[in-house]
Protein backbone atom coordinates (compact mmCIF):
# COMPACT_ATOMS: atom_id res chain seq x y z
CA UNK A 1 0.00 0.00 0.00
CA UNK A 2 1.74 3.33 -1.02
CA UNK A 3 0.86 7.13 0.44
CA UNK A 4 1.68 9.98 -0.88
CA UNK A 5 3.68 12.47 1.07
CA UNK A 6 2.46 15.41 1.93
CA UNK A 7 4.03 18.53 2.40
CA UNK A 8 2.77 21.60 4.88
CA UNK A 9 1.31 24.71 2.97
CA UNK A 10 -0.50 27.72 4.16
CA UNK A 11 -4.45 27.84 4.25
CA UNK A 12 -5.47 31.43 2.71
CA UNK A 13 -9.00 32.64 4.31
CA UNK A 14 -8.72 35.37 2.58
CA UNK A 15 -12.74 35.18 0.87
CA UNK A 16 -15.14 32.97 2.53
CA UNK A 17 -18.57 31.87 1.09
CA UNK A 18 -21.37 31.68 3.52
CA UNK A 19 -24.48 29.74 1.30
CA UNK A 20 -27.80 30.34 2.61
CA UNK A 21 -31.69 29.41 2.04
CA UNK A 22 -32.76 31.13 5.37
CA UNK A 23 -33.23 27.58 6.75
CA UNK A 24 -32.25 26.21 10.60
CA UNK A 25 -29.36 24.60 9.25
CA UNK A 26 -27.84 27.68 7.41
CA UNK A 27 -28.45 29.35 10.40
CA UNK A 28 -26.26 26.85 12.36
CA UNK A 29 -23.49 27.54 10.00
CA UNK A 30 -23.16 30.82 10.36
CA UNK A 31 -21.87 31.39 13.96
CA UNK A 32 -19.04 29.07 12.28
CA UNK A 33 -18.83 31.48 9.17
CA UNK A 34 -18.52 34.23 11.61
CA UNK A 35 -16.19 32.90 13.86
CA UNK A 36 -13.97 31.85 10.95
CA UNK A 37 -14.10 35.23 8.99
CA UNK A 38 -13.41 37.28 12.70
CA UNK A 39 -10.07 35.19 13.43
CA UNK A 40 -8.60 35.29 10.38
CA UNK A 41 -9.94 38.91 9.10
CA UNK A 42 -11.53 37.60 6.12
CA UNK A 43 -14.23 38.98 3.93
CA UNK A 44 -17.69 36.89 4.64
CA UNK A 45 -19.73 36.95 1.00
CA UNK A 46 -23.40 35.89 2.07
CA UNK A 47 -24.83 34.62 -0.95
CA UNK A 48 -28.87 33.32 -1.28
CA UNK A 49 -29.36 31.61 -4.96
CA UNK A 50 -33.66 32.52 -5.61
CA UNK A 51 -33.88 29.34 -7.48
CA UNK A 52 -36.50 30.73 -10.44
CA UNK A 53 -36.91 31.83 -13.46
CA UNK A 54 -34.95 35.06 -14.22
CA UNK A 55 -36.91 37.01 -16.89
CA UNK A 56 -40.85 37.04 -16.40
CA UNK A 57 -41.27 36.84 -12.71
CA UNK A 58 -44.54 35.40 -11.70
CA UNK A 59 -46.16 36.68 -8.76
CA UNK A 60 -45.01 33.52 -6.45
CA UNK A 61 -41.63 34.87 -7.46
CA UNK A 62 -41.84 38.31 -6.82
CA UNK A 63 -42.84 37.43 -2.94
CA UNK A 64 -40.28 35.07 -2.62
CA UNK A 65 -37.51 37.56 -3.71
CA UNK A 66 -39.35 40.16 -0.98
CA UNK A 67 -39.19 37.07 1.58
CA UNK A 68 -35.46 36.34 0.44
CA UNK A 69 -34.39 39.90 0.92
CA UNK A 70 -36.24 40.50 4.29
CA UNK A 71 -34.07 37.48 5.80
CA UNK A 72 -30.88 38.72 4.14
CA UNK A 73 -31.11 41.94 6.08
CA UNK A 74 -31.46 39.18 9.16
CA UNK A 75 -28.34 37.43 8.17
CA UNK A 76 -26.74 40.81 7.42
CA UNK A 77 -27.39 41.83 10.99
CA UNK A 78 -25.51 39.17 12.46
CA UNK A 79 -22.46 40.13 10.68
CA UNK A 80 -21.34 43.39 12.61
CA UNK A 81 -17.61 43.60 12.99
CA UNK A 82 -17.20 41.73 9.70
CA UNK A 83 -15.89 42.63 6.66
CA UNK A 84 -18.99 41.09 4.43
CA UNK A 85 -21.15 41.26 1.78
CA UNK A 86 -24.77 39.83 1.06
CA UNK A 87 -25.96 38.83 -2.91
CA UNK A 88 -29.72 37.61 -3.63
CA UNK A 89 -28.92 36.03 -6.77
CA UNK A 90 -31.98 34.32 -9.23
CA UNK A 91 -30.83 31.19 -11.28
CA UNK A 92 -32.34 28.44 -12.61
CA UNK A 93 -29.07 26.51 -11.60
CA UNK A 94 -27.91 26.41 -8.66
CA UNK A 95 -23.86 25.34 -9.06
CA UNK A 96 -23.77 27.83 -12.02
CA UNK A 97 -24.19 31.02 -9.42
CA UNK A 98 -22.24 28.72 -6.85
CA UNK A 99 -19.34 28.41 -9.49
CA UNK A 100 -19.40 32.43 -10.41
CA UNK A 101 -19.27 33.64 -6.50
CA UNK A 102 -16.17 31.00 -6.35
CA UNK A 103 -14.25 32.52 -9.24
CA UNK A 104 -15.58 36.40 -8.82
CA UNK A 105 -14.32 36.70 -5.69
CA UNK A 106 -11.20 34.42 -5.53
CA UNK A 107 -12.93 32.32 -2.26
CA UNK A 108 -10.73 30.42 -0.41
CA UNK A 109 -13.31 28.51 1.92
CA UNK A 110 -17.17 27.74 1.26
CA UNK A 111 -19.46 27.51 4.48
CA UNK A 112 -23.08 25.56 3.92
CA UNK A 113 -25.60 23.88 6.73
CA UNK A 114 -27.68 21.13 5.89
CA UNK A 115 -30.16 19.15 7.28
CA UNK A 116 -28.81 16.36 6.28
CA UNK A 117 -31.99 14.20 5.79
CA UNK A 118 -31.14 10.54 4.44
CA UNK A 119 -33.60 8.06 2.74
CA UNK A 120 -35.90 9.58 -0.47
CA UNK A 121 -36.03 12.57 1.17
CA UNK A 122 -32.32 13.38 0.71
CA UNK A 123 -32.84 13.90 -2.84
CA UNK A 124 -34.60 16.86 -2.04
CA UNK A 125 -32.98 18.09 1.03
CA UNK A 126 -29.81 16.81 1.50
CA UNK A 127 -28.29 16.87 -2.46
CA UNK A 128 -28.00 20.74 -2.47
CA UNK A 129 -24.90 20.14 -0.08
CA UNK A 130 -23.81 17.29 -1.30
CA UNK A 131 -23.43 18.35 -5.03
CA UNK A 132 -21.67 21.72 -3.45
CA UNK A 133 -18.84 19.93 -1.49
CA UNK A 134 -19.04 17.06 -4.40
CA UNK A 135 -17.96 19.73 -7.00
CA UNK A 136 -16.87 22.67 -5.26
CA UNK A 137 -12.30 23.41 -6.52
CA UNK A 138 -12.28 25.16 -3.16
CA UNK A 139 -12.38 23.38 0.83
CA UNK A 140 -15.64 22.93 1.96
CA UNK A 141 -16.77 23.37 5.55
CA UNK A 142 -20.68 21.47 5.95
CA UNK A 143 -22.27 21.63 9.22
CA UNK A 144 -24.72 19.26 9.91
CA UNK A 145 -27.38 18.54 12.12
CA UNK A 146 -25.71 17.22 14.97
CA UNK A 147 -23.08 19.94 15.21
CA UNK A 148 -23.52 22.29 18.68
CA UNK A 149 -22.32 25.55 18.50
CA UNK A 150 -18.65 25.98 19.19
CA UNK A 151 -17.95 28.01 23.05
CA UNK A 152 -15.15 29.73 20.72
CA UNK A 153 -16.92 29.90 17.15
CA UNK A 154 -13.52 30.16 14.46
CA UNK A 155 -11.01 28.05 17.41
CA UNK A 156 -9.93 24.76 16.72
CA UNK A 157 -9.35 22.54 19.15
CA UNK A 158 -8.39 19.17 17.60
CA UNK A 159 -8.60 18.43 13.98
CA UNK A 160 -9.22 14.53 13.15
CA UNK A 161 -8.11 13.80 9.57
CA UNK A 162 -9.75 10.21 7.90
CA UNK A 163 -7.81 8.54 4.96
CA UNK A 164 -8.24 5.04 3.58
CA UNK A 165 -4.87 5.75 1.62
CA UNK A 166 -6.12 6.14 -1.74
CA UNK A 167 -4.45 9.40 -3.01
CA UNK A 168 -7.81 11.40 -3.15
CA UNK A 169 -8.26 11.07 1.06
CA UNK A 170 -4.47 12.15 1.39
CA UNK A 171 -4.93 14.85 -0.94
CA UNK A 172 -6.18 17.14 1.91
CA UNK A 173 -3.65 16.14 4.46
CA UNK A 174 -1.78 19.32 3.00
CA UNK A 175 -4.53 21.45 4.22
CA UNK A 176 -5.16 19.55 7.79
CA UNK A 177 -1.34 20.01 8.71
CA UNK A 178 -1.70 23.75 7.73
CA UNK A 179 -5.08 24.25 10.08
CA UNK A 180 -3.54 22.43 12.92
CA UNK A 181 -0.18 24.53 12.57
CA UNK A 182 -2.00 28.11 12.53
CA UNK A 183 -4.66 26.75 14.89
CA UNK A 184 -2.15 25.39 17.09
CA UNK A 185 -3.83 22.45 17.88
CA UNK A 186 -3.87 18.78 17.81
CA UNK A 187 -3.86 16.54 14.53
CA UNK A 188 -5.00 13.08 14.83
CA UNK A 189 -4.54 11.10 11.67
CA UNK A 190 -7.20 8.11 11.64
CA UNK A 191 -7.71 5.29 9.85
CA UNK A 192 -10.56 2.17 9.96
CA UNK A 193 -10.49 -1.30 9.62
CA UNK A 194 -12.90 -3.50 8.68
CA UNK A 195 -14.17 -5.98 11.81
CA UNK A 196 -12.84 -9.20 11.30
CA UNK A 197 -14.11 -12.24 13.84
CA UNK A 198 -11.60 -13.49 16.25
CA UNK A 199 -11.38 -17.79 15.71
CA UNK A 200 -8.61 -20.04 15.66
CA UNK A 201 -7.45 -20.46 12.16
CA UNK A 202 -5.12 -17.24 12.44
CA UNK A 203 -7.63 -14.38 11.57
CA UNK A 204 -6.20 -12.96 14.77
CA UNK A 205 -3.07 -12.77 13.67
CA UNK A 206 -4.12 -11.03 10.22
CA UNK A 207 -5.66 -8.32 12.00
CA UNK A 208 -2.93 -7.72 14.06
CA UNK A 209 -0.51 -6.89 10.95
CA UNK A 210 -3.31 -5.01 9.52
CA UNK A 211 -2.85 -3.02 12.93
CA UNK A 212 0.64 -2.49 12.80
CA UNK A 213 0.48 -1.65 8.52
CA UNK A 214 -1.63 1.18 9.09
CA UNK A 215 0.11 2.42 12.08
CA UNK A 216 2.99 2.32 9.88
CA UNK A 217 1.31 4.36 7.16
CA UNK A 218 -0.43 6.92 8.98
CA UNK A 219 3.35 7.60 10.40
CA UNK A 220 4.72 7.53 6.42
CA UNK A 221 2.13 10.11 5.80
CA UNK A 222 3.70 12.80 8.05
CA UNK A 223 6.43 15.15 6.59
CA UNK A 224 9.55 15.31 9.26
CA UNK A 225 10.00 18.82 9.08
CA UNK A 226 6.78 19.62 10.94
CA UNK A 227 7.77 21.82 14.04
CA UNK A 228 8.03 20.20 17.68
CA UNK A 229 5.22 22.23 18.81
CA UNK A 230 3.14 21.00 16.37
CA UNK A 231 1.74 17.69 17.79
CA UNK A 232 0.33 14.56 15.62
CA UNK A 233 -1.65 11.44 17.16
CA UNK A 234 -2.29 8.67 15.49
CA UNK A 235 -5.35 5.97 15.29
CA UNK A 236 -6.53 3.16 13.97
CA UNK A 237 -10.45 2.10 14.11
CA UNK A 238 -12.13 -0.76 13.52
CA UNK A 239 -15.77 -0.75 11.90
CA UNK A 240 -18.18 0.16 9.09
CA UNK A 241 -16.17 3.75 8.12
CA UNK A 242 -18.52 6.43 8.77
CA UNK A 243 -19.93 5.00 11.51
CA UNK A 244 -16.21 4.65 13.13
CA UNK A 245 -14.89 8.43 12.51
CA UNK A 246 -17.84 9.45 13.82
CA UNK A 247 -17.71 7.56 16.99
CA UNK A 248 -13.77 9.14 16.84
CA UNK A 249 -14.47 12.59 16.25
CA UNK A 250 -16.87 12.45 19.09
CA UNK A 251 -14.55 10.51 21.58
CA UNK A 252 -11.71 12.37 20.98
CA UNK A 253 -13.90 15.33 21.23
CA UNK A 254 -12.52 16.55 17.95
CA UNK A 255 -13.80 20.34 16.76
CA UNK A 256 -12.93 19.27 12.97
CA UNK A 257 -12.97 16.29 10.68
CA UNK A 258 -10.94 17.20 8.10
CA UNK A 259 -11.79 14.35 4.26
CA UNK A 260 -10.15 13.84 0.54
CA UNK A 261 -13.06 13.94 -1.80
CA UNK A 262 -12.56 12.82 -5.70
CA UNK A 263 -12.94 15.22 -8.41
CA UNK A 264 -16.56 15.12 -9.40
CA UNK A 265 -16.46 13.79 -13.01
CA UNK A 266 -19.44 12.26 -14.43
CA UNK A 267 -21.82 10.65 -11.39
CA UNK A 268 -21.81 12.96 -8.41
CA UNK A 269 -22.46 9.51 -6.87
CA UNK A 270 -19.09 8.48 -7.57
CA UNK A 271 -16.70 11.36 -5.79
CA UNK A 272 -16.44 10.76 -2.35
CA UNK A 273 -12.84 8.46 -2.04
CA UNK A 274 -14.83 6.36 0.24
CA UNK A 275 -17.69 4.08 -1.67
CA UNK A 276 -21.94 4.11 -0.26
CA UNK A 277 -21.40 7.94 0.29
CA UNK A 278 -19.69 7.18 3.20
CA UNK A 279 -18.52 11.30 3.57
CA UNK A 280 -22.31 12.10 3.33
CA UNK A 281 -22.86 9.67 6.14
CA UNK A 282 -20.07 11.47 8.18
CA UNK A 283 -21.45 15.21 7.34
CA UNK A 284 -24.59 14.50 8.61
CA UNK A 285 -23.76 12.84 11.48
CA UNK A 286 -20.44 14.67 12.71
CA UNK A 287 -20.56 15.92 16.32
CA UNK A 288 -18.47 19.08 14.35
CA UNK A 289 -18.01 20.46 11.23
CA UNK A 290 -16.44 18.93 8.30
CA UNK A 291 -14.19 20.46 5.84
CA UNK A 292 -14.15 18.17 2.55
CA UNK A 293 -11.21 19.30 0.40
CA UNK A 294 -11.28 17.78 -3.34
CA UNK A 295 -7.79 15.54 -4.46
Amino acid sequence: MATMMATPRSVQLKHILYLTDFSRAAESALPFAIGIARAHGSTLHALHVLLAPIQNYPEPVKAGRKFAEGEMKRVEAKLSGVIHETKIAPAINLWQVIDEAIRGHNVDLIVVGTRGRTGPERLFLGSAAEEIFRRSPVPVMTVGPDVKRAERDGQLDRILFATDFTPHSVAALPYAIALSAENRTRLLLVHVLPKRRESGNGHGERRELSVAESFHELHEMVPGDLPLSQSVDFAVEFGRPADAIVAAAGQRKASLIVLGIRNAEGHLEAATHLEGGIAHKIVIHAPCPVVTVRG
